[in-house]
């Protein structure tokens, strides 16, 4: 073989490593992501919002940037930025409601 066809060969073997790698990190990252959602919970609307006025649990809007929870910001709830100030201050037990 020349030395222009082991490059190929060469480039072919890296290209397929590199596809293997691919495919093998998103089903790995697939198999975690799974693996943590399956004890995430959901709650119905009437039940969350009587926890929320209870003060039983944590309402916060998901969104990053204040002026997009302003604009979708639901009673009772607090902002992304606000939750990360106080997170360390909120209880363990405390159940907090994503939205």
């Amino acid at each position: 073989m020349t030395k222009m066809q082991v490059n190929y060969v060469y480039f072919a073997l890296v290209l397929l490593l590199s596809i293997l790698l691919l495919i093998t990190g998103r089903i790995m990252v697939a198999q975690s992501y799974s693996s943590e959602t399956e004890n995430v919970g959901r709650v119905e609307v009437a039940q969350a919002r009587q926890r929320i006025l209870t003060g039983e649990s944590l309402f916060v809007c998901a969104y990053d940037g204040i002026e997009k929870y302003r604009s979708v910001a639901l009673e009772g709830s607090i902002s992304l930025n606000s939750f990360k100030e106080v997170l360390n201050e909120i209880p363990l037990d405390k159940e907090i409601i994503f939205y």
